[in-house]
């Protein structure tokens, strides 16, 4: 019909991209929330942003952020695969802005100091230039695809919810008890290894739940 508004399929593409490797890095936010809670003062956690510093354990200290951080990631993917409004697409485009511009800062003002440390895998990263280069392709992608979607006469699609989203919602947080009880009493060898996987696992699973089935359209 006349005055309707298109679609750029490249554009959904570009923005499709960028927000799955926004998924993979909000790893790092979903990862020490969960652990926050499951594990309680066991777990501790650190944070440096543009030179603050943040650090909590179970839920004491600056727990807060990364709860903050943690359901600005959920809503990013949740609006962005099903309902990426214009407001949506300025939160997502500053959140991989400030973490790009926030990793190189911290690069520049000590590049050996920036490392994201995982005792219970034995990871030791050093993130620096890497963390910035995946934000900034990102942010590039996202800005592509903004402007593609939002041309003249175009906007993007939006996509109900639907039962099969909500399977796929309740099966990704169905390993929660198990997830305690891994994290918190350890009942086998190497339990908080599997409760870390599943962790990981689970938050990938939450994003697929929300980019899935994108059928109906609003």
């Amino acid at each position: 019909m006349l005055g309707e508004p298109r679609f750029s399929k490249t554009g959904a593409a570009l923005r499709n991209l960028a927000l799955w490797i926004f998924a993979m890095t909000a790893i790092l936010a979903w990862l020490p929330f969960m652990r926050s809670i499951l594990d309680g003062p066991s777990y501790q956690w650190a944070l440096a942003y543009f030179g603050l510093q943040f650090s909590g354990a179970g839920l004491s200290g600056d727990f807060w952020l990364i709860a903050v951080l943690a359901a600005l990631a959920i809503a990013i993917l949740y609006f962005g695969f099903r309902d990426p409004g214009r407001g949506f697409q300025q939160i997502f485009e500053i959140w991989l802005f400030l973490h790009a511009a926030s990793y190189l800062y911290e690069y520049v003002r000590a590049p050996e100091a920036f490392i994201f440390e995982g005792e219970t895998l034995g990871i030791r990263v050093n993130l620096g230039l890497w963390a910035f280069a995946i934000y900034a392709v990102a942010l590039v992608i996202a800005l592509a695809a903004s402007l593609l979607e939002r041309g003249p006469g175009r906007r993007p699609p939006r996509f109900r919810w639907t039962r099969t989203n909500s399977i796929l919602f309740a099966l990704a947080l169905a390993p929660l008890p198990l997830q305690f009880y891994l994290v918190r009493f350890e009942p086998v060898a190497r339990a908080d290894e599997i409760g870390v996987l599943l962790t990981m696992a689970q938050w990938v699973a939450l994003a697929y739940a929300f980019a899935a089935n994108r059928r109906q359209q609003m």
